[in-house]
């Protein structure tokens, strides 16, 4: 967006693009993440992973499969340059 704007001849963009991209214990995370990765990557911008622990996932409630999908899906959004953002919620 940013070379987009200096080949037009635009001001530079007030706001710098952020993408977010919601994470999960879910096989179908990794593919996501990549995804999210890709396009900050193409945009130039930040991007974070986000990650709603519900009352049913909190540590000690959480199944022991579930939980270790979910720290490889972790540490593979850090490997990819996100910022993990981890949030309580129903």
């Amino acid at each position: 967006m940013a070379s987009y704007r200096v080949r037009k001849g635009h001001e530079p963009a007030l706001i710098p693009e952020r993408v977010m991209v919601c994470m999960s214990s879910s096989a179908d995370a990794p593919r996501v993440l990549r995804t999210g990765a890709r396009i900050a990557g193409r945009l130039g911008a930040r991007w974070y992973a986000v990650y709603v622990e519900t009352p049913r996932e909190a540590p000690g409630r959480i199944l022991t499969n579930d939980r270790d999908a979910l720290q490889r899906n972790i540490a593979l959004a850090e490997e990819l340059g996100a910022t993990v953002v981890r949030v309580k919620a129903d």
